[in-house]
């Protein structure tokens, strides 16, 4: 009886160990970075403007490695495939290399640096919802506010909201980072139509 116990347990293993899920993908926001024969260097001056992005800020629940998605009030995680950070730090990065490519004469990070930035620009994203539609198609939208805090105090301080769309297949977890990344590049061309500093 206990041998036939302990090769019933055996036989289950080896069925578990063939049912294994396939291996995490891990995604992070498309640069478009190529591969180039030379290196590019941008000089800038010490009279080049200097724009910090902080940190930016995303809901709570969002704010993880996890994929989401909703449908209609439940929250869907992918099972396959994670961000390669979370949230708002991928957030943070793509913003910041958006703003730099549309604004190449201007030094634009989101790390420290010596001396007073020109200014900072300030980042909330309060809403960021991917609905699944059914049939793999999904519609995306972001809200979000931003302050352009200049270090003249003498300048005023340019602050703005706005609420942006997409829509689009979310077939894959792929698919559903495209519609976050189309979101993301909504918002920055909408940063990008006032002065930065």
């Amino acid at each position: 009886m206990n041998k036939f116990i302990a090769l019933s347990s055996l036989s289950t293993l080896f069925i578990l160990g063939g049912c294994s899920a396939p291996p995490l993908k891990y995604y992070t926001f498309n640069e478009n970075i190529i591969n180039q024969s030379t290196n590019k260097i941008t000089q800038y001056s010490e009279t080049s403007p200097t724009i910090i992005i902080t940190p930016i800020t995303v809901p709570d629940y969002l704010d993880t490695t996890d994929i989401v998605t909703r449908e209609n009030s439940s929250l869907h995680h992918s099972v396959n495939g994670r961000m390669s950070s979370v949230l708002s730090v991928a957030v943070t990065d793509y913003v910041t290399h958006l703003l730099s490519v549309k604004n190449p004469t201007l030094f634009i990070t989101n790390q420290r640096q010596v001396g007073m930035p020109t200014s900072q620009i300030l980042i909330n994203i309060s809403h960021l919802d991917v609905q699944n539609l059914g049939n793999q198609n999904g519609s995306a939208i972001l809200e979000a506010d931003w302050s352009i805090i200049p270090r003249n105090e003498h300048l005023p301080i340019n602050k703005q909201k706005g609420t942006f769309f997409a829509s689009g297949s979310i077939a894959s977890d792929s698919d559903v980072i495209k519609i976050e990344q189309a979101l993301l590049i909504k918002l920055v061309n909408q940063i990008s139509k006032n002065p930065l500093y």
